[in-house]
């Protein structure tokens, strides 16, 4: 999966998107730490707000990625 990819995807199930969701679950954890919310709703907002707000590639920068 790359940024392009995704920048006119739209999800209705994020379960359909494994890789995407586990970018996500990444990012959460790291950007909100403690307060990390995980449930599929929470991760569909989340990357809605990134998508409206032009900030998907926060999701690609090797920080969040954990390899």
């Amino acid at each position: 999966m790359e940024l392009h990819d995704i920048k006119n995807l739209v999800i209705d199930n994020i379960d359909n998107h494994p890789e995407l969701k586990r970018r996500l679950e990444i990012y959460i954890s790291m950007t909100y730490e403690e307060n990390a919310i995980f449930d599929d709703k929470y991760l569909l907002k989340e990357f809605n707000y990134l998508k409206e707000n032009n900030m998907l590639n926060e999701l690609f920068k090797p920080i969040h990625l954990n390899e």
